[in-house]
Order: C-alpha cells, then sequence, then structure tokens
C-alpha cells in the first residue's frame, strides 16, 4: 500500500537545505535521519531547531505526489479498519466542532478523506451547506448522493468570500507547501470564517518506525503549526486547542475564529511539548527499532511486494 521505511541517522554533509516554515538554513552538523524506502524523494528527515519543524528533504515534485495517490490513495481510503474507526470518531468531531460553526453555513472540506464528518454535519444539522474535495470521492459521493445540500467541488475554481468555514483534516502533513497552500484556501473564506485544522500529533503514541510515513512530508510541532497558521490566517486566532483528539492517528486539531468574534476567547499557548530535543529522542527510539530482526524481514518482504505493485 506504501513504501515501507527503514531508518539510520546519518552524518554526511547536505548543503542548502532549508526549513519549508521559517526558512532557516539547516546546518549540516544538525542531525537527520537517513531513510531506505522505494519512493523517489525524501531520502533525510531533518529537524529545524528554530522552529522545531521536521520534515522530508528531497521534496516530491506535484507529479510525483499526483502518481503516488492514483496508484495508493483508494486502497487506504477504503482500508476497513481505518473506515471503522473514523466512524467511531465522526460524531465525537461534530459535536467538538459544531459549536464553532455558524446558522447557514456553507462548509468547505479540502481534502475531505471518507467525508464522514461532512455525513453528520448533513445528518445533525439542517442549515449547513457542505462542499467537499478530494483526490478519490468515490466512498463520499455515496454517502451524500441523496442530499442536495451536500456538493463536490472543482478545487481549481476562482470562488472567493464564499464560505464561512474551512475543515482541512490531516492534508497540511502531504502538502509541499502547507503556508502557500493555505494561503490559497483563504481566499474561499469569509472575513468572519472558521478555520478548523487538523494534524497528526507529532510522534504521539508508542514509538513505532511506522510513524513515518513517505506520504507525510511534515510532521508539526505545536510551535511550527501556530506559525504556519498565524502566517496563512493573520486576521484569526486560536480559540481551540486539543493534544489528544483519538483517530487513524493521534491527533492535534486547532480552531480558528476572526479576531473580531467577542463569543468565544483567545488562546495563546499550546500546551504540548514537542521541540527539537525531544523530536530527537524520538528519532534515537526509531533507530533502535530498526535492530529488530522480524521487523527488518517484514521491510523487507514488504519492500519487494511493493516493487511488484502487489500491496
Amino acid at each position: 500500500m506504501r513504501p515501507p521505511i527503514l531508518a539510520k541517522y546519518n552524518s554526511n554533509n547536505i548543503s542548502n537545505v532549508k526549513c519549508p516554515i521559517c526558512s532557516k538554513k539547516i546546518k549540516s552538523s544538525e542531525k537527520k535521519l537517513k531513510l531506505f524506502h522505494q519512493a523517489s524523494w525524501g531520502k533525510y528527515l531533518f529537524v529545524c531547531n528554530d522552529c522545531d519543524f521536521s520534515f522530508l528533504h528531497p521534496r516530491p515534485t506535484e507529479k510525483m505526489l499526483s502518481e503516488f495517490y492514483e496508484r495508493n490513495y483508494p486502497k487506504i481510503k477504503q482500508n476497513k479498519k481505518r473506515l471503522n474507526i473514523l466512524e467511531k470518531t465522526a460524531l465525537k468531531r461534530f459535536e467538538k466542532y459544531n459549536k464553532f460553526i455558524k446558522l447557514n453555513c456553507s462548509i468547505y472540506d479540502h481534502g475531505c478523506g471518507s467525508g464522514l464528518i461532512g455525513k453528520k454535519f448533513i445528518e445533525n444539522r439542517n442549515d449547513i451547506y457542505y462542499k467537499y474535495w478530494d483526490f478519490d470521492t468515490t466512498i463520499i459521493d455515496e454517502l451524500l448522493s441523496k442530499s442536495e445540500r451536500a456538493e463536490k467541488i472543482n478545487p481549481l475554481s476562482k470562488e472567493e468570500n464564499k464560505f464561512g468555514c474551512l475543515i482541512s483534516f490531516h492534508v497540511l502533513e502531504h502538502v509541499n507547501d502547507p503556508i502557500k497552500y493555505l494561503s490559497k484556501l483563504r481566499k474561499k473564506l469569509k472575513k468572519d470564517s472558521t478555520i478548523i485544522i487538523e494534524v497528526p500529533k507529532l510522534f504521539g503514541r508508542k514509538v513505532s518506525i511506522n510513524d513515518l510515513m513517505v506520504e507525510h512530508l511534515n510532521y508539526f510541532s505545536p510551535k511550527a503549526l501556530q506559525k504556519v497558521l498565524i502566517n496563512s490566517f493573520p486576521s484569526h486566532k486560536f480559540v481551540s486547542i486539543d493534544n489528544n483528539l483519538e483517530g487513524v492517528h493521534d491527533t492535534f486539531c486547532i480552531v480558528m475564529l476572526n479576531k473580531d468574534n467577542k463569543e468565544f476567547k483567545t488562546l495563546k499557548n499550546i500546551k504540548y511539548n514537542c521541540d527539537a530535543k525531544t523530536q530527537i529522542n524520538f528519532l534515537s527510539e526509531i533507530i533502535q527499532t530498526n535492530t529488530n530482526l522480524k521487523y527488518f524481514l517484514k521491510y523487507l518482504l514488504k519492500s519487494i511486494l511493493f516493487k511488484l505493485n502487489v500491496i
């Protein structure tokens, strides 16, 4: 389904690598992880000491990403175990976010995945209009086919100042330039819009090499995520932060509202420590995982099957 990964520390000097978030040049002496997998990008994992952001390098081209998702995404989305987890957590997400969604709101869910959160909004709010997009919308098209308040839209459409809410669940970790991606979406939103963002909680579970995925180009610390969102939505403020939301990945989520909003207080600090030092310690544990013979043989088998296009 996806290229398996092995990893080890690497001391080679690699120059001219800049953090995609803060543009700081990464020193060649800083620790990095050498990754072994079948994908044509992301041969190293760097950690930026300035904004505590981890990222794969080199970055893939848009063509590489498109080809990868065309091949793998339908298989990933239709995984029954994954769908069961999403079904169980969809109602919790609706209940968590519903209070931030205004009456008669038009929601834009960019990267809607299975669309189960949209289904909950349609079922529980008769004033909501739900617009969605994803690489593959087979599941959500079927779920919402009978609803007159749900519609798939073209992400390249030039609609501006139209939507009252942006939902982006587990998308930022997949894009080359998170700030550019969000800035484009901002143009589609009304001034008093609600922003709801989810990303995987950075190394939040029991340490496993499976925390690294070639399609996850970015690993956000709270500091890095705040920097991205402040730069992308300068007229908004943080009003809800949760670093322990369950799902396919342990999830870190943020809700933003316009700064003029008086109903919800501004939250200034994210109380979740995952600085560069913490990340380096996590990477050290990954290296130890690689020494397990059982894991190595599993990696070898999966690599062969992936190359043969069996998984």
